[in-house]
């Protein structure tokens, strides 16, 4: 298999994952409203993040990953309109989405696409860092059991908040 098959088949692949990964959680949302556990900056900062990936896709002749790119920002934005109509504030998810869109265009007009390609590759820590912090700071969320870091792992690899079981007590013997 050639390596340009395999990077697009990869592509593909991420593609259907992404795509059927943000269902179940913007279902949720629409049926129930239950926007716990739900990062309005997250998804803020995946719109702006997913567009640079498509604008960086484009520049490259990466014709496979855009519409991963395209799909993902959809559904971020999804995310984040359905979570701000529920109630979460919007301003500070948007400004910081817009100050996150300064910077990557900063490092994308100083360096090019060879030096925003990498920092893509990172720029997910930055879009799930509000996640990570939120459900930190939120000790009084029923049906987190916050002594296990397993969660915050969760998040940065799926980029949602999953609720786990709450850790019992050993019984005493």
């Amino acid at each position: 298999m050639s390596l340009s098959l395999a990077a697009d088949a990869a592509a593909v692949t991420a593609t259907m994952l992404s795509a059927f990964g943000a269902v179940p959680q913007l279902r949720r949302i629409a049926a129930t409203g239950d926007i716990a556990g739900v990062s309005a900056a997250t998804a803020a900062l995946g719109v702006t993040t997913e567009l640079t990936w498509f604008a960086y896709s484009a520049d490259e002749s990466l014709w496979t990953a855009m519409p991963e790119a395209v799909l993902m920002a959809v559904a971020n934005m999804a995310l984040l309109v359905l979570v701000c109509g529920r109630g979460a504030t919007w301003r500070p998810p948007v400004f910081g989405a817009i100050g996150w869109a300064v910077v990557l265009a900063g490092i994308g007009v100083a360096g090019g696409t060879r030096t925003l390609g990498p920092v893509l590759g990172a720029a997910y820590l930055v879009q799930v860092a509000p996640a990570v912090r939120d459900r930190d700071a939120d000790a009084d969320r029923p049906g987190f059991s916050h002594g296990d870091r397993a969660d915050s792992a969760t998040i940065l690899m799926t980029g949602r908040v999953v609720a786990t079981p709450a850790r019992r007590a050993p019984r005493p013997r």
